[in-house]
């Protein structure tokens, strides 16, 4: 398009040279006849150099307003993003809002995984209260003592909550109302001298949720 205008420049100036030879080769009619000439092609070279100044004005306008319109796309789309933001983090400060209904602790034996018989009968008495309540949330969260090195009861912890959590999976209760997790020895404190609190250690807590209105 600027190639095309400058082309016509060049134009323009060669039609002035060539009016110069020609009205200094020739007499006054001829002069006269060559300036009125020179004016027609010279109109006619305005008009295709308005014509494309025009074009590459309206291009320089569409271009701009595409410009204009990828910018708003932009904006429209990060506002959409801070929406969904919001809506996310109103949703998660909702479901933090829960009140417990009920808490049961599941013992285990010094560095054994299995649950015991009569802890299997106390977790059944949980599934009715579940059943009827699908909206309840579980927290399954496994502890030890401080015996033995803190890595394998970080391990151990996460053994003895997946034990009581497929216990409840198996029998009914849906995998995604849980939230699970195994903290090893972290909270168990000083018990190496205390049996008693070792015993109380080596358990895992199950803390049934209910959401709560806003």
């Amino acid at each position: 398009m600027f190639r095309n205008s400058g082309s016509a420049r060049n134009r323009l100036a060669l039609i002035g040279v060539l009016a110069a030879v020609m009205l200094g080769s020739f007499g006054c009619a001829t002069q006269t006849w060559t300036v009125e000439t020179i004016r027609e092609m010279d109109k006619e070279l305005v008009a295709r150099m308005a014509k494309i100044e025009a074009t590459a004005a309206a291009e320089k306008i569409r271009v701009d307003g595409q410009l204009n319109e990828i910018r708003g796309i932009g904006v429209d789309a990060r506002n959409r993003a801070d929406a969904v933001n919001a809506r996310l983090t109103q949703a998660q400060a909702s479901r933090l809002k829960r009140a417990q209904v009920q808490t049961l602790d599941v013992t285990f034996e010094t560095g054994k995984s299995d649950v015991s018989q009569s802890d299997r009968a106390a977790l059944q008495g949980l599934l009715k209260g579940l059943a009827d309540n699908p909206t309840y949330t579980i927290d399954v969260v496994g502890y030890t003592d401080s015996v033995g090195p803190a890595d394998q009861n970080v391990n151990l912890s996460w053994r003895r909550e997946e034990a009581v959590r497929r216990f409840l999976v198996e029998r009914g209760v849906e995998l995604n109302r849980f939230y699970f997790v195994g903290v090893g020895e972290e909270l168990s404190g000083d018990d190496t001298k205390d049996a008693a609190k070792r015993a109380k250690n080596r358990r895992v807590t199950v803390t049934i949720f209910k959401f709560v209105e806003n």
